[in-house]
């Protein structure tokens, strides 16, 4: 019964709004449904049990076509609360169309005072376009590693590693090699290249990974590295380690940073290519090595453990 009337409600608002698109509460009325109706879905999806979840990401889909243009109305609500909400749903939606409408926002320039509310919309807007990942946008992705705000380059990053095309890949190449850029961007384009089986780029991640600046000479490491930018370059490579590059995760793991070994730990649990050499050695630091477990933090505990 419920769910009929809801069906109805969803109608009958609707047609109203379309019929009078100056009624603004007609409007607001329509979005306020798709919010309450979206939401409690966005949330079964990905904290619900297994039944539970599979049955909301069903009802999203259905879903996914006719809350999209009251969404896209919040976004240009004067209400901040409606507009975050849209933010929020439309990226858990799955409705790749809502991407431009959502770039356009990311892309805007800083605020002239520089305000807060600037800044959270665009990351908002930018991570809601991120979990949309469209292909159809690399350029425009691509233009946002330039973006002044570094969190929402960084998402730029992290989307081109989900899109994943041969496009995607250069500009995530090229942003790592770039020494000028922020080590937090540079580490964001190197886990967005895990899955990059080129030579090039497998040879690039090891070089950043595996230099120790303390042990080689400067010219040896490819730039400035900041312990975060190797930290991120060491998980990214797990997939590629093979057990000629253990003695380099070793030292890694006795480098006293925190981002280092969270990394290399990382590397270990994602190492395929030497899965029982990289298993031994994430056994031997935990339970054996200097520090090891006594003396890591809980999230290198916890990624000690998923090494394992």
């Amino acid at each position: 019964l419920a769910e009929g009337l809801t069906a109805d409600l969803e109608r009958d608002l609707g047609t109203a709004a379309a019929a009078a698109p100056g009624r603004a509460v007609l409007r607001r009325l329509l979005i306020g449904l798709y919010v309450g109706l979206v939401r409690p879905l966005v949330d079964a999806a990905r904290h619900g049990d297994a039944e539970t979840a599979t049955t909301a990401r069903a009802a999203l889909v259905r879903h996914r076509a006719r809350a999209l243009k009251p969404l896209l109305d919040a976004l240009s609500e004067p209400d901040p609360t409606l507009q975050r909400a849209g933010l929020d749903l439309l990226g858990a939606l799955g409705n790749p169309n809502a991407t431009a409408a959502l770039l356009a926002l990311a892309e805007r320039t800083a605020a002239p005072d520089g305000g807060a509310a600037s800044s959270e919309f665009r990351r908002r807007a930018m991570r809601a376009a991120a979990m949309l990942a469209d292909p159809r946008a690399t350029p425009r992705f691509i233009g946002l590693l330039r973006s002044d705000d570094g969190v929402v380059a960084a998402l730029a990053a992290w989307t081109l590693g989900r899109i994943d095309t041969p496009a995607a890949r250069a500009a995530l190449v090229a942003t790592l090699r770039d020494a000028n850029a922020r080590w937090e961007l540079r580490a964001a384009a190197a886990l967005g290249l895990g899955r990059d089986r080129a030579p090039g780029t497998v040879v690039l991640l090891r070089q950043i990974a595996l230099c120790d600046p303390q042990r080689t000479a400067p010219q040896g490491c490819p730039g400035p590295l900041a312990p975060g930018l190797q930290g991120a370059a060491l998980a990214a490579l797990g997939p590629h380690l093979d057990a000629a590059a253990m003695p380099a995760v070793r030292a890694a793991l006795a480098r006293n940073d925190v981002w280092i070994r969270l990394g290399a730990l990382t590397a270990l649990g994602r190492a395929t290519r030497a899965r029982d050499a990289a298993a031994q050695e994430a056994v031997r630091w935990t339970f054996h090595g200097d520090g090891g477990w006594s003396q890591g933090t809980p999230r290198v505990r916890e990624a000690a453990m998923g090494a394992l």
